[in-house]
């Protein structure tokens, strides 16, 4: 989702990455493609469709929250979009809500509530605030370390196992991340 973000980036804002940027971003986001078809037995379905149709929508949201947040603060530009959503979302729960929800455990409620709270909504203060004062096309690169950062958190939590596979992947994407934060992007 890195290489959506700062590809919108460009087109929406006009950021100018150098073409060594350009080259290295490319190759981070192609890293993680492959990897992922790696990890999903080499095969592109129509959920992969899907996730990348979400990618692409989120990235959209993602560079407008950045820009808007060089303009009002963070936690405004996050509130409104929550609000302005609000009716769509309401509609779209109504239609697909079950009872059953109802009876969850509250362990489940509780993690429900922590993570719509603090990852989904305090961490987008945080998140537009640093494409705000990074630039876009820059900071959107961290996105590409995300899926490692994911399976090093389940290693350790769930005591899932790490391969040579995961770490040689992680190695070379964070390698693409640490370069393209060396080379030239110009905003307007």
């Amino acid at each position: 989702m890195g290489g959506d973000i700062w590809l919108s980036g460009v087109i929406r804002f006009r950021e100018r990455p150098s073409l060594g940027f350009w080259l290295v971003s490319i190759l981070g986001a192609g890293l993680v493609v492959v990897y992922a078809l790696l990890k999903n037995s080499g095969s592109f379905t129509y959920i992969d469709g899907l996730l990348v149709l979400g990618g692409i929508c989120a990235c959209i949201g993602y560079v407008e929250g950045g820009e808007l947040s060089r303009k009002m603060s963070p936690p405004q530009v996050i509130s409104w979009a929550l609000l302005i959503s609000l009716p769509v979302n309401l509609v779209a729960s109504y239609f697909s809500f079950n009872a059953a929800y109802w009876n969850a455990d509250p362990f489940i409620w509780t993690c429900f509530i922590y993570l719509g709270l603090f990852p989904m909504y305090l961490g987008f203060f945080f998140w537009y605030g640093g494409l705000a004062i990074g630039g876009i096309a820059r900071v959107s690169q961290v996105q590409l370390i995300q899926p490692f950062c994911t399976l090093i958190a389940a290693s350790l939590i769930l005591e899932d196992r790490l391969t040579l596979m995961n770490m040689v992947f992680a190695f070379l994407v964070v390698s693409t991340v640490v370069l393209s934060k060396k080379m030239l992007v110009k905003r307007h």
